[in-house]
């Protein structure tokens, strides 16, 4: 039986598996940076940034609510894969999705090359490959 939960990364978790695509989808683009967005207790976002940092890619993680006074939980490995936390307050799904837009626009303004990866690692291309 495999044990998502028990494997490296980060922490582990069930979104792995996406990771390995999305993020073989952003070094194929000559990404320089991976966006994805969440809760601010996110496992998606944690593994997101946890990944890119293994790939050397920068990361900034849209954060749906208020940033805490602490940091706790996925926020602070978070911090400790030296992603960018960007926070929404209380946003819509909408807004957030905006947001994200923008960072990756900020990325090009700076030079880099983003590459959006959708909240909770969903796309057509995953589905389509698993």
């Amino acid at each position: 039986m495999k044990r998502d939960d028990l494997s490296g990364l980060g922490g582990g978790g069930n979104k792995v598996r996406k990771l390995q695509y999305t993020c073989a989808q952003a070094l194929a683009a000559g990404a320089t940076t991976v966006i994805t967005s969440g809760a601010p207790q996110s496992n998606h976002a944690r593994l997101t940034a946890a990944a890119a940092a293994r790939l050397g890619l920068r990361s900034v993680l849209v954060l749906q609510g208020e940033e805490p006074e602490v940091p706790a939980g996925n926020v602070v490995l978070d911090l400790l894969a030296d992603a960018t936390l960007v926070w929404t307050g209380p946003a819509t799904a909408e807004q957030a999705r905006r947001e994200v837009e923008r960072q990756a626009e900020k990325v090009r303004q700076d030079g880099g090359i983003p590459h959006v990866i959708p909240n909770g690692g969903s796309n057509a291309d995953f589905h389509a490959a698993s």
